[in-house]
């Protein structure tokens, strides 16, 4: 049968227009393990179906996203999720294609991924994504290339792939397979960041960031917006002026902030999120401790975590003992919280036209956040 299918995917091109069918992508992975390297000779034409397909399905979650009245197109997310479990068989037989320069678009398409909403599509996309973390890590230390050099690890998309890595940790349900996938790749990707940001050139963030190009300035406001919505952007505007002040020479402010948003997951998410994030820090300490110094605030932050980590492996009291060392923040929180309330009722009486476009704007969010949950429940059950 596989000696058929081969010599029809040799004397019948044609039949690739078909390979939108979840079958076709099985039957290529299957080629893929039975052909192995002899499969190479028909790469030229299976990649470029690949690659429209992810664009396509990429293009559908965008147009959902942007209240397309289309609702059809996102039955993509099935082709897709078969396209790169494809490519992962592939990636496995040809390694040339970690670094192929033809191939960055489905690189960039794959890292986009990361947040779509199907989880079959997250999950395989960060499979792929540590393949290649571990593919450049080989590379580097084989052939002593540097990281900088390969598309992934450019700062700009290290970054957006670390922010998009910390966003996926904010879905209640994580399986514990996919948790262990989500911290290595986090791992690699702040210490790479580190190793690529922490060069003197690249501590002058002002200095930096009008040396990006346009293209890595939009992935970095991609990223700071997906971090903080709200106020994502005007703290990386306020990193990159002139007048944001010396910067410390060996604390970069994008790695501090990413630090700083994954440490609040561990207050919002449930204990799966929490012990991945305290496992993240903790490989990831040893690096950045050894460069930042002992006196720097991110260090001591790094330092008391893991502090907590121990001794909560050793006590199996989690939840108690973060309780009673974060009470006084919660108490802070809720002084704050009725403090807001009641500057909220008293402008409802002195300025009612500025409350009611206040209560328009949040109406208008929790419509939003109300299409947004019945596009997902939509599509797990398409799933």
């Amino acid at each position: 049968m596989g000696y058929n299918l081969a010599e029809g995917l040799r004397n019948k091109p044609g039949w690739l227009g078909l390979i939108c069918f979840v079958d076709r992508f099985q039957v290529l992975g299957l080629l893929v393990e039975v052909m192995r390297k002899s499969f190479e000779k028909h790469l030229s034409r299976v990649l470029p179906v690949l690659r429209n397909i992810l664009q396509s399905a990429l293009s559908a979650v965008t147009s959902i996203q942007q209240n397309s009245s289309d609702e059809a197109v996102a039955s993509f997310w099935k082709e897709a999720y078969y396209s790169l479990v494809l490519l992962e068989k592939l990636l496995c037989q040809f390694h040339n294609l970690f670094f192929d320069r033809e191939f960055e678009d489905i690189w960039e398409t794959i890292c986009e991924f990361l947040l779509h909403p199907h989880l079959w599509l997250r999950n395989i996309s960060n499979r792929i994504l540590s393949v290649y973390f571990a593919a450049v890590t080989t590379a580097c230390r084989d052939k002593e290339v540097s990281m900088g050099t390969f598309f992934l690890m450019k700062p700009s998309i290290l970054f957006l792939a670390a922010v998009y890595l910390c966003c996926q940790l904010k879905v209640p349900l994580i399986d514990d397979a996919a948790g262990v996938i989500i911290m290595q790749n986090l791992v690699f990707s702040i210490c790479g960041l580190h190793s690529l940001l922490v060069d003197l050139e690249f501590v002058d963030v002002p200095n930096f960031w009008s040396n990006l190009e346009r293209g890595e300035q939009e992935r970095f406001l991609k990223a700071f917006g997906a971090l903080d919505p709200r106020k994502g952007r005007m703290i990386l505007a306020s990193f990159t002026s002139d007048a944001s002040g010396q910067q410390n020479q060996h604390q970069h402010p994008f790695i501090s902030y990413l630090l700083q948003r994954i440490g609040k997951i561990t207050f919002q998410m449930d204990d799966n999120q929490m012990k991945i994030v305290f496992n993240c820090f903790k490989s990831v300490s040893p690096k950045l401790l050894g460069c930042y110094g002992i006196s720097s605030p991110l260090a001591m932050m790094i330092s008391i975590i893991m502090h907590i980590y121990c001794c909560c492996l050793c006590t199996e009291s989690l939840k108690v003992i973060l309780e009673k060392l974060f009470q006084p923040n919660r108490k802070n929180l809720k002084v704050k919280r009725d403090k807001r309330k009641q500057e909220e009722k008293i402008m409802a009486v002195v300025n009612p036209t500025r409350n009611a476009k206040r209560k328009l704007r949040i109406a208008a969010k929790h419509r939003a956040h109300k299409k947004r949950k019945i596009m997902t429940m939509k599509m797990g059950r398409w799933m």
